[in-house]
């Protein structure tokens, strides 16, 4: 349920900038400049369901174990089997882990049975939200959120529809911020084909090239922030992720943990992955997580800088001039047809967008500058038209001769 075998890592390298001394104070500025993105594991399902057993992995294979005892009840092995493959979820081996996963899957009568489907569905999908702050902290601060989990307990939370990787389209859309959703890396209940369990499915999603260069695109242009990940990190769940992390070009990515867990990465294991996956203690208990989520959201005060850092600077700016240029030459109502054009431009712009590699934000900027130009040139053409019309006006001043006072009082006498 909360793997990441299967992803693809990035064979570009890089050397890391060096690592803040206030990761926080980093936090807060990725995020009001919407280069963060945050992964969330089974530890944020685990709280929000006040430690529901389905929430997390071991809990949900051993639903899925009780499941295909129930059903195979009249085969001679079946306690034997049951031994076996509850060893093998236990263990720390990554691949007996994943045998365990296709024993079960087997069991029930493959990744696309019936039965598979009603273990996701009275497991991972009757989960029900006890604790909503950590997600309620997370989607306010308005920025990207993946998840592991096949669970909907993001999307009951938050309002947002579930995306899985078998919508590439839609997931780039979302990572981009054009539209709202959850993305789902190893999908989700509902849709029991998107679900990434065991060697099959694993190997499948490895061949979806166009979910695997959007994770490693959102890797490389943004920070990714791990929220709900135990430690040490588990070697089956982990090791694909951690050489995607340590390969990518992009920057320093974190990982939020409670102070306790940070002496359980003195194992030399650990060392490189420190290297490249900042620790930032979010506090003493678990509880503490949804208050550090919600100091890291911007201040009200702040939030025009906000908006300004999500858009295109030179989109903003040519908006800027387009916009003066408009209010000293033509007036409000070609001021209100401007605002009607730009809006058409950018409407335009996400159109285009649509179905292409190129961002919404640079076609967006490529909008923006063609509207800079053509009303500059209606300005200019408007001022030099006003100019030939207007009737030319003397900037010469009357002659004043003063007179002094004496000069004044001879003429009274003189009367």
């Amino acid at each position: 349920m909360y793997g990441t075998r299967g992803l693809v890592t990035s064979t570009r390298q890089r050397r890391l900038p060096p690592m803040e001394k206030d990761p926080v104070s980093r936090l807060r500025r990725l995020v009001v400049a919407r280069k963060l993105v945050f992964l969330v594991g089974a530890g944020v399902s685990m709280q929000v369901t006040g430690n529901d057993p389905s929430s997390s992995w071991a809990g949900f294979m051993e639903h899925g174990i009780k499941l295909a005892e129930q059903r195979t009840a009249t085969s001679p092995d079946v306690s034997s089997w049951v031994a076996s493959v509850r060893q093998d979820v236990r263990s720390g081996d990554p691949d007996r882990r994943l045998v365990a996963e296709d024993q079960v899957l087997t069991r029930l009568g493959g990744p696309d049975s019936d039965g598979v489907a009603q273990w996701l569905r009275e497991s991972v999908g009757s989960l029900t939200p006890v604790d909503r702050s950590p997600v309620e902290a997370l989607a306010a601060l308005g920025v990207p959120l993946l998840t592991l989990n096949y669970d909907n307990l993001l999307e009951e939370i938050t309002r947002r529809p579930a995306i899985t990787w078998q919508q590439p389209a839609t997931m780039r859309d979302v990572a981009l911020g054009d539209e709202q959703g959850i993305i789902h890396l190893h999908g989700q209940w509902r849709e029991p084909s998107s679900v990434v369990l065991g060697s099959v499915r694993y190997a499948r999603i490895t061949s979806e090239k166009a979910a695997q260069e959007l994770v490693n695109s959102l890797s490389y242009n943004n920070a990714l922030v791990l929220v709900g990940f135990g430690a040490p990190l588990d070697t089956m769940q982990f090791e694909p992720l951690r050489s995607w992390l340590t390969a990518s070009d992009g920057p320093p990515h974190f990982r939020l943990v409670s102070t306790g867990e940070h002496a359980q990465f003195s194992s030399p294991t650990l060392v490189e992955e420190r290297r490249h996956l900042q620790l930032v203690d979010y506090g003493s208990r678990y509880d503490d997580l949804a208050p550090f989520l919600q100091s890291l959201r911007p201040r009200a005060e702040i939030g025009w800088r906000r908006y300004l850092a999500g858009a295109s600077f030179f989109s903003v700016l040519f908006g800027v001039l387009a916009l003066f240029a408009a209010l000293g030459v033509l007036g409000v109502y070609t001021v209100l047809c401007a605002v009607g054009v730009a809006c058409a431009a950018q409407i335009f712009a996400r159109i285009l967008a649509r179905g292409r590699a190129t961002p919404p934000r640079v076609l967006g900027l490529l909008a923006s500058l063609v509207a800079a130009v053509v009303f500059g040139f209606i300005a200019l053409s408007s001022d030099s038209s006003s100019d030939r019309a207007s009737p030319a006006i003397s900037t010469k001043r009357p002659l004043v001769v003063k007179r002094s006072p004496l000069q004044s009082g001879g003429q009274r006498q003189a009367r």
